[in-house]
């Protein structure tokens, strides 16, 4: 694990990913899927101290996959690394930079259960990088808090599962989400998911138990309730 950390500093995307030039689509995304399963953060919760140098990790994998998936950007990447002038630690732009005041804004209104306010933040961040789980999924949180925009939320969460499938969280916003539209099948599926990334999940465990049925049929927990609220 260390020593991948370590190759993001000094190697190329190729080496990073485990690939040469000449792989297949399906092998590149094979490699990627297995550095996700390995190294993703949600999976090392019990090391706290390599939270943070794994999701700069994660960054760096994800950026990685992006641009070798993409003919244009590899095209593009591939003449960067014959030049010499390619470096995989690289300073933010001002894209990025203008997203991360974003995110503290859409934090500071979940933090005072504005979720209008975060709605209006996390939807620019999505808008200015529509590949990133993390701002679907808070969007989604968001929109789930108010019951007109319950059916975009299942899809943003959904989109936002189909981008990161690995990230524990998300499942377990989503499950909470379709508990509370009343559809404890479908919740059920999301649960069960989780416990194929994480067998051990206590939430995951906990929620299914809950939702079982009782010898007459009935669900053994009612509604559950939001976890940030509810706006009508």
């Amino acid at each position: 694990m260390r020593q991948l950390i370590e190759l993001t500093g000094k190697s190329t995307y190729y080496q990073l990913l485990e690939v040469t030039s000449d792989s297949s689509a399906v092998h590149l995304k094979k490699s990627y899927y297995s550095l996700v399963r390995k190294f993703h953060p949600d999976n090392h919760m019990g090391n706290r101290e390599l939270i943070t140098p794994l999701k700069n990790l994660m960054v760096v994998i994800s950026e990685a996959y992006k641009t070798l998936t993409n003919e244009e950007k590899r095209a593009a990447y591939d003449k960067s690394l014959a030049s010499g002038g390619f470096r995989m630690q690289r300073e933010k732009t001002g894209a990025e930079e203008s997203i991360d005041e974003w995110m503290n804004r859409a934090n500071e209104c979940l933090r005072a259960k504005n979720f209008v306010g975060s709605i209006v933040w996390l939807r620019k961040c999505h808008e200015a990088a529509p590949e990133s789980a993390l701002h679907l999924a808070m969007l989604a949180r968001s929109l789930g808090t108010i019951s007109q925009y319950e059916n975009e939320a299942v899809e943003l969460f959904q989109k936002a599962i189909d981008l990161d499938p690995w990230k524990v969280p998300v499942y377990l916003q989503f499950g909470e989400l379709l508990e509370e539209m009343e559809l404890p099948e479908r919740a059920r599926s999301v649960y069960s998911k989780v416990l194929e990334i994480s067998p051990t999940n206590a939430k995951a465990h906990e929620r299914l138990a809950l939702l079982e049925p009782d010898e007459d049929g009935e669900k053994r927990s009612s509604r559950m309730p939001h976890l940030f609220g509810r706006k009508n």
